[in-house]
This record gives structure tokens, sequence and C-alpha cells, in this order.
């Protein structure tokens, strides 16, 4: 019987990201219910050990959307939220303004 994750890992286009299970619990809990965040919700219910997590430009985008919601309805803001959330963000908005470089052509 595999062990308990206690660690997620989410692939991006230059370097994985991980956070650690209970922020991707709290991940779970912020995405809408919406076709989008209910397509996401299952990608991470459905996480395993042996792959990370793969989404597509536009989940990655909404989730990007969801964790600065997440930020503005949180007092203290991002600094309020785990590392292994703030890290994600980041490695997404740097993941999405490299896909929009590329469909552009740059």
């Amino acid at each position: 019987m595999p062990e308990r994750l206690d660690r997620v890992t989410i692939a991006m286009s230059e370097k994985d990201v991980v956070i650690s299970w209970a922020a991707r619990d709290a991940l779970i809990d912020q995405l809408p219910g919406e076709e989008t965040g209910a397509a996401i919700r299952e990608i991470f219910e459905g996480v395993g050990v042996s792959s990370p997590v793969q989404l597509t430009e536009d989940q990655k985008v909404e989730l990007l959307r969801v964790i600065d919601v997440w930020a503005e309805q949180t007092d203290g803001g991002y600094e309020a939220l785990s590392d292994g959330i703030v890290y994600l963000r980041d490695a997404l908005i740097e993941d999405v303004h490299e896909a929009e470089q590329q469909r552009k052509g740059s």
C-alpha cells in the first residue's frame, strides 16, 4: 500500500513546483465549482506519487486568478498564504508570461 503523500508536484515549463499536501487541500477549497475550476480540482484530487500535476495553459491562468482572489479575500494578503502557494503563484506568472511571449513569436 503506498504511503500517504505529503507533497504535490506541479509541472511548469521551466521548473516543477512542489507544495505541501496541506497547501494542496487549501487550494482545492478555493477552486470554484464551474467547469475550469472543477477540472483543476479533479486533477489535484487525482494526483499520484509518480507524476506531477499537469495543467493546460488555460488551467494555469485560472489557477493564478484563483490564488489572486484568495489573497485579496484573506487578511494579510499574499503574506498570509503559505509559502508554497506564493511560490506556485510566482511560477504560474512566469509560465503564463512565457507562453504568451511564445505565441507572439518573441
